[in-house]
């Protein structure tokens, strides 16, 4: 079987939807699945050497600048994120499914609307992640892991023979790396241990929340009772401001750059302070309790319905100049029995066999 993935990722745009669709393909390739990404060059292409490894890739141009997903850009991922007009987009994409022969092909791109999906779709079978279920689409497999939804939600969608699409709908089909549940948990915290708390924003954190957020814990009488790391990818914008701000507080914030083993570091910390992408998924299967900040304006639905189910808890981050995380940082590890509570719902939302589930699915169509 061959597989075509489409997704794009940049400063502005992030990494997130090339990491899920990279921890996808990692566990095709392992099961002899032939797998190739299709990326746009928002970034010079010295940019993604980091980001996509080995994997096998095919670069194409961008005509326009993506702007990031805020409420200061509501119609940033349509009119930006694509890169060029929808009939080049086809096009290109299409020449290399035909050249490829491939037998699927996953899109994970916001900037796919009905048109697009439908010309696709007459050319192969198709696979759209999608995480705002705000279009209807002609596919044959939709891709959400959200809470909040159900498959009623997308009864438009269907393939190109006019048939419903597959549905692979709620955290139970998170692409994540499975390793995060098979951790080795933290099941008590003693309140006379100094804590360990994990920043990370996302891989690039273009909003640079990473450095307010330490910021204010270095001007409070908490960095004395806790101990801070931050994980970001070597290509975050605001790295060298990071790091010179990091010099003036000798060993006290230790910093990993592309991290080889994430899961690791998220066993090892007992709560962390974050956004709501993947990565909010990621700390729910392994049972990390968080403090979440939204960093995109798509974040909002994933962090308000983790939050419901007491796997983390929202702040605002309007507030955080009224030293707003101190106070909540102050009160959760004032009674660490939260954090045992929220570390156990959080486990509860997402396994973490998410991918296994949606490769099988892909197995039975190939059968």
């Amino acid at each position: 079987m061959k597989i075509v993935f489409r997704c794009d990722g940049s400063t502005a745009m992030g990494l997130g939807h090339i990491f899920r669709c990279k921890t996808l393909a990692s566990v095709l390739i392992e099961k002899g699945v032939q797998c190739i990404f299709v990326i746009r060059l928002h970034e010079p292409s010295s940019y993604y050497s980091r980001v996509m490894g080995e994997m096998q890739t095919v670069f194409l141009p961008s005509e326009t600048t993506p702007l990031a997903d805020s409420d200061q850009n509501p119609l940033a991922i349509i009119d930006t994120w694509l890169g060029v007009s929808q009939e080049k987009e086809i096009q290109d994409l299409t020449k290399i499914i035909l050249d490829y022969e491939a037998d699927l092909v996953v899109v994970d791109h916001y900037a796919y609307d009905l048109r697009m999906s439908e010309l696709l779709s007459q050319h192969t079978v198709l696979a759209i992640i999608d995480d705002l279920c705000n279009r209807t689409l002609v596919c044959d497999y939709v891709i959400n892991h959200n809470l909040g939804f159900n498959k009623e939600d997308y009864h438009n969608c269907k393939n190109r023979h006019g048939q419903r699409a597959t549905i692979l709908l709620g955290p139970e089909y998170c692409l994540i790396d499975k390793r995060f549940s098979e951790l080795a948990k933290q099941k008590s915290i003693c309140k006379n241990d100094r804590i360990n708390l994990l920043i990370s924003f996302g891989a690039l954190d273009h909003n640079n929340l990473s450095f307010s957020v330490l910021d204010e814990i270095f001007d409070s009488d908490l960095s004395g009772s806790i101990n801070v790391s931050v994980m970001l990818h070597a290509n975050a914008p605001h790295r060298r401001q990071l790091e010179r701000w990091s010099s003036n507080f000798d060993d006290l914030v230790k910093f990993y750059w592309s991290p080889q083993n994430v899961p690791k570091l998220y066993s090892e910390a007992h709560l962390a302070i974050g956004a709501g992408g993947t990565s909010a998924w990621e700390r729910c299967a392994a049972g990390l309790p968080t403090l979440m900040l939204s960093a995109a304006a798509n974040q909002k639905r994933i962090i308000h319905y983790i939050s419901q189910a007491g796997g983390g808890k929202l702040i605002s981050i309007d507030k955080t100049k009224q030293n707003y995380i101190i106070s909540e940082l102050k009160s959760i590890l004032e009674n660490t029995y939260c954090l045992k509570t929220m570390s156990e719902n959080a486990r509860k939302i997402v396994d973490g066999y998410g991918v296994d589930r949606v490769v099988r699915e892909f197995f039975k169509h190939a059968s």
